[in-house]
């Protein structure tokens, strides 16, 4: 049943490719779309933590790639303690889905990444500055990450 929020963003991404009329007419453009993810205590962080994100971002659909651009902030809030931090992560990035249904992700500028204690890499919150690479399962898990910039660590930074 676990899912991470960013499956379901890109479930979103890709539905909008799908309802988007034929690619031969070139690449459309539709807004991203964006919700409150609420994360369990211990499922990334050992407090649970809401994501609170503001988008005028787009994402532009092509026949083999979404990139997603624009204009992203994000809050995250210890729910515990009621201690947040905001944050723009405009990025912008590339999401390109593969036919067993998984996807990589290449973004730069700001993100905010987190994976689950679940995932195969462990647990983050991170901020991130720099060029960064994602592989997310079918399942949603993500199985490899990689960053050539700088973190910070929001489970510490909130804790």
């Amino acid at each position: 049943m676990r899912r991470s929020a960013l499956a379901a963003l890109v479930a979103a991404i890709l539905l909008l490719g799908l309802a988007t009329p034929a690619f031969a007419a070139g690449p459309s453009r539709e807004p991203f779309p964006a919700a409150t993810v609420q994360l369990a205590a211990g499922a990334v962080c050992a407090f649970p933590t809401t994501l609170e994100p503001v988008s005028n971002e787009y994402v532009i659909a092509f026949a083999d790639r979404f990139i997603v651009t624009g204009r992203l902030t994000v809050t995250v809030t210890n729910d515990l303690t009621g201690e947040s931090i905001a944050a723009n992560i405009s990025g912008p990035g590339v999401f390109v889905p593969h036919d067993d249904g998984s996807l990589s992700v290449d973004g730069g500028g700001s993100w905010l990444i987190w994976t689950y204690v679940t995932d195969p890499i462990g647990p983050r919150l991170w901020l991130t500055n720099g060029r960064m690479h994602l592989e997310i399962a079918a399942d949603g898990s993500t199985t490899a990450f990689t960053l050539r910039g700088t973190h910070t660590d929001l489970c510490a930074l909130l804790g």
